[in-house]
């Protein structure tokens, strides 16, 4: 069994760039320099130059009259990709000997460049092929090459055209006749005497408009029709992240004021704004509505079609998270939304990809939102979405936000883009505690043994974490959960149950921490209900009916008595890492508050009020970590991620709670959820947690995640505590791969029990990494081949399987290639890889 990406990968398409560098190359930086421009500072940027092409001889090797062996632009014949070596080309042209092709300039040329080489596409792997390319200029050789041969890696030539309008491009055999003589013109690009830059074989993007990537209704009238005549006032400043851009567009009738905010970012490909909308009069304004975060057009090249990738969100089910493609053909219309006004119960990543290229678009909104991919009839697709619902006037100095959009450029390879993106959350959107990324972290809880704590006490939690120290389970976190307070007291709200814990929380936080154990404790702020104080004392602070209301966010008098108390109870308790979990579907509740000309504003306020609650809870506790969980990973948002981490990715994991004889997941589904939730979450989160309790090698590994919370009962003897330590230190191996590396899907997505699935994770500044197979319980499979990515090939590597310590030492260009060989003899069983870069 061979498992080929591009034929098992259904979530990513295609991975045979498997070694192209992740960083961001001069192309996509310039698309994303193109976007911007035309957006943010309204440059037109029209569609790049094109030459025309012309067959003066046609390549010998047309067989039973196809046309597959005709010259093509941008594929290879039957819709390949072009390749040359190990390396995937979204620009060029295909040939095959012998053939001369005319390339007429729309002007003067000063000079062409390209590289060449025998197309590396399946057959062609053996070496097979000889070719030789030349330039012919004014009826004159001005460049030749050896004789290139399958397999080599890309020739680069540079010719002087010395203002010429046309030349010739000629692919000749090497005198050994024309079979698997599959000739590439790749990256080929003439700059024209003028400074022009002129693509043979036509980009894969078109041109970009100047409309503004937001658009709204004012007064039942559009904004692409009246914006343009409003005044508008431009800033920037730039810094070591990029280019900051202000733009102001004011109404000067009614003293309305939309503001985006705007980032380029300096080092990636990447663009990111936010709406304001701000009433500078004394007058209400009137009704905004429609407003749409974002609203812009991609255009594709002339060759192949839009494909939305995009996934299930927080289901609590085995399909969470579960990848889709969507094919955009001509006309398509797809919309996709939230529901209940959390904003990753369904996800709100997407990426958009087209024939050698595509576009990353992130909805960053914390609340309820909803997205449109509307196709044109052309080459067009228009990307229109934001808050789901908005209709309100603004009162006189009244200001909202709107959500945070996006964008990141790509070309070339879905699973490089979805790499870059992770390189960029890294740099720029994850939190950063003391300056640094969250630490992968191992953490252990008496949860499931005390019903979440209903039945814990300050002599069992002692217990537990006496016990964790005397097996030598190094533990970074002691982790108390939901039930630890005064459930009795309506008034002590989040005080500890003093009847269970006499000297609060703050005498077992001590105690852990006299044994480097930090302490991590669980809040549900947001919740309240008749009987507690702030329901009955501020009616005028709650939002919603019955026994489960929302305290309001987004009034500032609940607002800064929330922080306060958080805070004080933070201090109090001696909590390091504060949990913040919300378990309500609280869209209901906004809505039915808001009157009809202020529909949307409620929601807009408490998102507003949200953000600021964590903001100043991390100014006054700069080091803590905020582990954002909501019924599992229902708010796993761009805004949320950008403070805090998913300690609890789902609800659907292998918890149970031993007192009701009670678990979530059922065990045949377990080991399958588990590693489909690793599978999707990797692509865009590079820091996520679960659970683990079986003391379970495979299930155990099935849930790997950079933060574990181990819920073993070590009150007990008989447990594997060699199992439990060996399974400990092999996540300790692994776990800063999953955060730090690049990921690379092994086979495709499966919820089926008969396959196999598996992944790397590859850190290529210390050229190590981690392979993670898994033979599911009815897979007839005992082996496979994966081939590995971000590899270099000229280097060896030790490789390590880690529980049975064989290790060997293998190249690269076998693992690249040919793969690394996996065997798993027992169903269900697991590998675990690790791999080093010998330098």
């Amino acid at each position: 069994m061979k498992f080929r990406s591009s034929v098992f990968s259904l979530l990513l398409g295609s991975l045979s760039c498997s070694i192209c560098a992740v960083e961001p190359t001069v192309d996509e930086m310039s698309d994303a320099r193109r976007w911007a421009a035309a957006k943010f500072e309204a440059q037109a940027q029209v569609a790049p130059g094109e030459a025309k092409l012309e067959i003066e001889r046609e390549g010998d090797n047309i067989v039973f009259g196809r046309s597959g062996h005709k010259m093509q632009q941008q594929l290879m014949w039957e819709y390949s990709p072009l390749k040359i070596g190990d390396t995937v080309y979204t620009n060029g042209i295909y040939c095959h000997s012998n053939c001369k092709i005319k390339v007429t300039l729309p002007g003067p040329g000063r000079v062409f460049e390209a590289k060449v080489g025998v197309d590396s596409n399946d057959r062609t792997k053996r070496g097979l092929g000889t070719v030789v390319f030349a330039v012919h200029v004014n009826g004159a050789e001005r460049w030749r090459s050896d004789v290139l041969k399958g397999g080599m890696a890309a020739r680069p030539l540079k010719v002087d055209l010395g203002g010429a309008t046309e030349f010739v491009l000629e692919v000749s055999d090497a005198g050994d006749g024309v079979p698997y003589d599959y000739a590439d013109w790749v990256d080929a690009m003439v700059t024209l005497s003028a400074g022009q830059k002129v693509w043979l074989g036509g980009s894969p993007r078109g041109a970009v408009d100047t409309d503004p990537p937001f658009s709204f209704d004012y007064d039942g009238k559009s904004s692409r029709a009246f914006l343009k005549d409003w005044e508008v006032q431009r800033s920037r400043r730039i810094d070591a992240t990029g280019t900051f851009r202000t733009i102001r567009y004011r109404d000067p009738d009614t003293g309305l004021e939309a503001r985006l905010e705007t980032i380029e970012y300096r080092d990636f490909p990447t663009v990111d704004w936010t709406i304001h909308f701000k009433n500078t009069s004394s007058e209400d304004t009137p009704i905004i509505s429609n407003i749409r975060a974002v609203d812009t057009r991609l255009e594709r090249g002339k060759v192949g079609e839009f494909v939305l990738h995009h996934q299930n969100g927080s289901t609590a089910a085995v399909d969470e998270l579960r990848p889709f493609e969507t094919k955009l053909g001509p006309n398509a219309n797809k919309r996709i939304a939230t529901y209940g006004g959390r904003p990753s119960n369904v996800w709100p990543y997407f990426n958009v990809e087209w024939h050698g290229a595509g576009a990353i678009v992130v909805m960053g909104w914390s609340g309820q939102w909803a997205i449109n991919y509307m196709r044109d009839g052309a080459r067009g697709l228009q990307v229109r979405g934001g808050q789901e619902m908005t209709h309100f006037k603004l009162l006189p100095g009244e200001a909202v936000r709107g959500p945070r959009i996006v964008m990141q450029f790509w070309r070339g390879d879905v699973v490089r883009s979805q790499n870059i993106w992770r390189r960029w959350m890294r740099a720029h959107n994850m939190p950063k505690p003391g300056g640094k990324l969250p630490p992968t972290q191992l953490a252990g809880t008496s949860g499931m043994q005390f019903a979440d704590m209903r039945f814990a006490n300050e002599a069992n939690q002692m217990e537990f974490i006496d016990r964790y120290d005397e097996e030598n389970i190094k533990i970074d976190y002691w982790w108390m959960d939901y039930a630890w307070f005064y459930h009795k007291v309506p008034d002590a709200r989040y005080e500890a149950d003093l009847e269970r814990f006499p000297r609060g929380l703050r005498s077992i936080t001590d105690h852990a921490r006299s044994k480097g154990i930090k302490g991590l404790v669980w809040f549900e702020p947001e919740h309240t209900g008749p009987g507690w104080r702030v329901h009955d004392q501020h009616p005028e602070w709650c939002l919603g009916t019955g026994d489960h209301k929302l305290i309001n966010l987004g009034h500032p008098d609940a607002l800064a008595w929330l922080t306060d108390d958080i805070d004080a109870t933070i201090r109090k308790e001696g909590i390091d890492l504060y949990r913040q979990d919300f378990n309500m579907e609280p869209l209901e509740a906004w809505r039915m508050t808001d009157a009809a000309d202020r529909q949307g504003i409620t929601e807009v306020k408490y998102i507003e009020g949200y953000l600021k609650f964590w903001d100043e809870l991390l100014r006054r506790h700069p080091n803590m970590v905020i582990d954002s969980c909501s019924s599992g990973g229902k708010r796993n948002d761009l805004e949320t991620m950008r403070r805090g981490v998913p300690l609890w990715r789902s609800d659907y994991n292998n918890v149970a709670y031993t007192v009701f004889n009670y678990r979530i997941a059922p065990n045949q589904e377990l080991p399958t959820g588990l590693q489909c939730q690793t599978y999707g979450l990797a692509r865009w989160l590079p820091y996520f947690g679960t659970a683990a309790r079986d003391d379970d090698e495979y299930i155990f590994r099935s849930g790997i995640c950079p933060a574990i919370v181990s819920a073993w009962d070590v009150r007990r003897k008989d447990l594997d505590y060699d199992l439990l330590r060996r399974l400990t230190q092999e996540w300790k191996q692994v776990a800063r791969y999953m955060r730090d590396g690049d990921y690379y899907p092994l086979t495709g997505h499966s919820m089926a029990n008969d396959v196999w699935m598996a992944w790397q994770f590859h850190d290529a500044e210390s050229g190590e990494g981690v392979v993670q197979a898994f033979r599911r319980e009815d897979s007839p499979m005992t082996s496979g081949l994966f081939e590995l990515g971000g590899l270099s090939p000229n280097s060896q590597y030790t490789i390590t399987h880690l529980g049975d310590s064989v290790k060997n030492v293998q190249p690269g260009r076998k693992l690249i290639q040919k793969g690394l060989g996996i065997s798993i003899p027992e169903a269900p069983g697991s590998a675990l890889i690790v791999y080093k870069e010998l330098r």
